[in-house]
């Protein structure tokens, strides 16, 4: 017997409910090791007729054929539970053992596949669980349907995965577009993604403990403008008598990048954000932050957003600016789900 029959592992048949998974790998196994068609059927044994005078070359085509047959045979019977081997321990040839199996052990018809169809449907990801064994597990299901001639397209399988991650993932699951859930390896790749960013987003923030907040933008000391005792009224002509002119202290970076912006209500002409990047020392540090995080504030009227795809309703707003940390152009505002 080859060193690769003895050597490769297959958990033993012994319920129905292995048969799929051992009929693959056997499949495999016995391919490889060149064994697959006297399993098949394609290479039958090879016979003589009665008057026909058997040659040497003849008798060593038959004496060969037992010998791989007798092999395969064995593969098989390695590979099955002591309970099963009673089924099979009579039948003399490759072939017939495996017919004999597939017979007794492959599951068809509706109600099997409706069985699956429901474990699929009630199948629930949850937050610390084994994400890898819990995908295979559902991609496992869905070759169960179509081994049963039952097609699971990728748009449809993807939402299955989508609808199953828990309540925490469902910012994430209503990022994708209806383009993207075409393919259901990719969709599977992002959710590994998702999930890696997940465990490493205990370093997502870094910050100063002598920092108790942010600084007031108008004097550059901590508070936020509308507190600060240092803070001067607009004179009625709408200048105010600090003069203002150059930019405001504490505006390190008056410059900014993009953003859009989700209010949780509609509040005066000016947006206002608590989440300050950093722009020099001591101050808030951002830099693990994952692609879906947010920064909570309930003081907050309104919150920022760098990707538009995490609204479900959205407008642009051309000419805006955000201000607080610098001066950021707006993209949008809209509402997103969290």
């Amino acid at each position: 017997m080859s060193d690769l029959i003895m050597r490769a592992k297959v958990s033993p048949l012994d319920t129905a409910e292995d048969w799929l998974t051992w009929a693959t790998q056997m499949e495999d196994l016995l391919w490889e090791a060149k064994l697959w068609p006297y399993i098949s059927g394609k290479k039958a044994r090879p016979t003589a007729d009665k008057e026909e005078t058997v040659t040497k070359e003849k008798q060593a085509e038959m004496d060969q054929w037992e010998e791989k047959d007798r092999t395969a045979l064995s593969a098989i019977r390695l590979r099955v539970s002591k309970s099963v081997i009673k089924l099979i321990r009579s039948v003399r040839t490759s072939h017939d053992t495996w017919e004999k199996l597939r017979k007794n052990f492959e599951t068809k018809g509706l109600a099997k596949i409706i069985e699956i169809r429901c474990k699929l449907a009630a199948a629930r990801y949850s937050d610390g669980e084994d994400l890898d064994e819990w995908l295979q597990q559902m991609i496992e299901w869905r070759e169960d349907l179509i081994s049963l001639g039952r097609e699971v397209p990728d748009d449809e399988f993807s939402i299955m995965l989508l609808v199953a991650l828990p309540e925490s993932w469902q910012v994430f699951a209503a990022s994708f577009r209806d383009d993207e859930i075409g393919d259901a390896d990719r969709v599977q790749g992002r959710i590994r993604e998702h999930a890696r960013r997940l465990q490493t987003s205990d370093t997502a923030l870094v910050a100063n403990q002598k920092r108790t907040g942010p600084l007031c933008y108008k004097c550059g000391k901590p508070g936020l403008k509308r507190d600060c005792p240092n803070h001067e009224k607009k004179s009625a002509g709408g200048g105010s008598k600090g003069g203002d002119k150059g930019g405001r202290k504490g505006d390190r970076n008056g410059k900014g990048g993009k953003t859009m912006v989700a209010e949780e209500s509609e509040g005066e002409s000016d947006y206002s954000c608590a989440a300050i990047a950093a722009q020099g020392p001591g101050e808030i540090a951002l830099p693990a932050i994952t692609d879906d995080a947010w920064i909570a504030d309930s003081g907050t009227t309104s919150h920022v957003a760098h990707e538009q795809r995490a609204f479900f309703e959205y407008e642009s707003t051309p000419g805006r600016t955000l201000r607080g940390a610098g001066t950021t152009p707006i993209l949008g505002r809209g509402s997103i789900w969290l």
